[in-house]
């Protein structure tokens, strides 16, 4: 298969079962182990057909088991057709792509899938994070209330336990007077 041909395929949009030799798995494997877990993503096009990208395949299985399953798919003109159409529609820069060495291409797809799914997790780490930092505030909170009510106990403690003391003039007048 020449250049050409791996940068049209390379991104196309692949129905399930191309995908799914592409990615040298049976059908039935990628829509239980991929689709559905949500490892990979599917779209629909306009038409309600499922498809996958071809960068989704490379990022879960890698560039050289998909570049191997590209020698195992042979496109049909009318497939390739509607492919070129939809690209045409749909991203009106692969043109200027093409320019651009395949390799080069396919793997800065990869590297923006992967650093997409970075992102996910960044931001689920820092969701993560300002979760804890409710708790702790909740769990500061609470040991101030606690304190709180420890102090005003401790007063009253100390208040019942020692002796009341007069300090005024007559206080200290009755102890010098009889009875």
């Amino acid at each position: 298969m020449d250049t050409q041909s791996y940068s049209t395929l390379s991104q196309a949009r692949h129905p399930i079962k191309k995908a799914a030799i592409i990615a040298g798995v049976s059908r039935t494997t990628l829509y239980k182990d991929y689709l559905e877990t949500g490892k990979i993503s599917k779209k629909a096009d306009d038409r309600g057909k499922p498809y996958i990208e071809f960068g989704e395949l490379c990022r879960v299985f890698g560039l050289e088991k998909c570049l191997d399953g590209l020698h195992k798919t042979e496109p049909d003109t009318k497939e390739q057709e509607d492919t070129v159409h939809n690209q045409k529609i749909l991203h009106p820069l692969t043109q200027q792509e093409n320019n651009i060495n395949t390799h080069e291409l396919i793997e800065l797809r990869i590297r923006e899938a992967k650093l997409e799914g970075e992102i996910d997790k960044l931001k689920a780490l820092m969701a993560e994070k300002e979760n804890r930092l409710q708790e702790k505030d909740s769990i500061i909170q609470n040991q101030k209330e606690r304190i709180n009510g420890l102090e005003v106990r401790y007063d009253r403690l100390l208040e019942d336990t020692l002796p009341k003391q007069a300090f005024g003039f007559w206080a200290r007048l009755k102890k010098f007077l009889p009875g």
